[in-house]
């Protein structure tokens, strides 16, 4: 008797499969991570950041110079920022738990904790230590007139 390999044979459908817009547009494809965090006694829900929040968080790690000045980056609160906007409400998981406001008292808490967090976020999102890099690196080669 044959042995099918039906993942196998739906992957291989799904590879070949077009999208259509209202695929991609319908398409529920953030990813969501629950973070034990032993130092507050529970849990906390990480969503990834959609396409326009990343960049929205990307645009804040930049200090824009005023005209002729070079943009420099922005390493304040780094952490508890992306943290803000990756923590989502326990009872509504479309709503974020933090305000953009209340990103600096969350930056106030344990750095070790702020940090396991922003990992998670960074993960989901594709945001880390390289995006971090990149955006030091870009405005170092800003500063030097090197542009790629």
């Amino acid at each position: 008797p044959a042995i099918f390999n039906w993942s196998k044979i739906m992957a291989e459908e799904a590879a070949t499969k077009m999208l259509t817009k209202d695929d991609i547009l319908g398409a529920m494809d953030l990813a969501t991570e629950l973070v034990y965090m032993p130092e507050w006694g529970g849990s906390v829900l990480m969503k990834e950041l959609n396409g326009a929040e990343r960049d929205a968080y990307e645009a804040g790690s930049v200090h824009m110079g005023k005209a002729g000045q070079d943009p420099t980056p922005n390493l304040e609160n780094l952490r508890a920022r992306l943290v803000a906007m990756s923590a989502r409400d326990p009872k509504d998981e479309a709503k974020r738990m933090f305000t953009k406001a209340e990103a600096v008292k969350l930056g106030a808490k344990s750095g070790r904790a702020l940090a396991r967090l922003f990992n998670v976020a960074g993960r989901l999102s594709g945001i880390g230590d390289k995006a971090i890099k990149d955006i030091e690196g870009n405005s170092e080669a800003a500063q030097s007139g090197d542009s790629g």
